[in-house]
């Protein structure tokens, strides 16, 4: 308990309160939150990517270390290597999990997540889930965009495909 008060004690509550960042005092050893950052920083760097470590993260924990990869930039090659190491294409079944790998690869690697691009827009309709994956591919392949849009609408809400067409017939 006291290492917890003194831990409370050395928050800055003001800044992290107005911070609209990932918090700043993050010095929990041990902590999974802090595994997933260093995870994503050693990706980027060319450090050893740990499958094992990854295996063992819960949902938060994988989104936060793709948050991480997102936030630091992670470029086409870190993208190869994570997804080498931990065989995120074609294996990850979480929409939570998936819409973050999805969103950081359509930009430069959707001939490699092609498949579970379909897949997961004909398995998800919810717009929360959608949206971003649409937005992403009206900009990196409209004709895939449309595509997919056109084979899949008919399970959407009807609210959801009107502002999907806004979004794919703007490009």
């Amino acid at each position: 308990m006291d290492n917890a008060t003194e831990v409370l004690k050395e928050i800055n509550w003001d800044k992290e309160l107005t911070n609209t960042e990932f918090p700043t005092n993050m010095k929990f050893e041990g902590d999974n939150i802090t595994k997933a950052i260093s995870l994503a920083e050693r990706s980027i760097k060319g450090g050893d990517i740990q499958p094992d470590i990854y295996e063992n993260f819960d949902s938060k924990q994988k989104i936060i270390f793709m948050m991480e990869l997102e936030d630091k930039g992670a470029k086409q090659e870190v993208l190869e290597r994570v997804d080498s190491a931990l065989k995120v294409t074609g294996k990850e079944k979480n929409p939570d999990i998936l819409l973050y790998w999805l969103t950081l690869n359509i930009p430069s690697r959707l001939d490699k997540v092609k498949k579970d691009v379909e897949e997961y827009l004909k398995g998800y309709g919810r717009a929360k889930y959608i949206t971003p994956v649409y937005t992403l591919l009206a900009g990196a392949n409209t004709t895939f965009a449309k595509e997919q849009f056109d084979k899949n609408k008919a399970n959407y809400n009807p609210r959801v495909v009107k502002s999907l067409e806004k979004i794919i017939l703007k490009n």
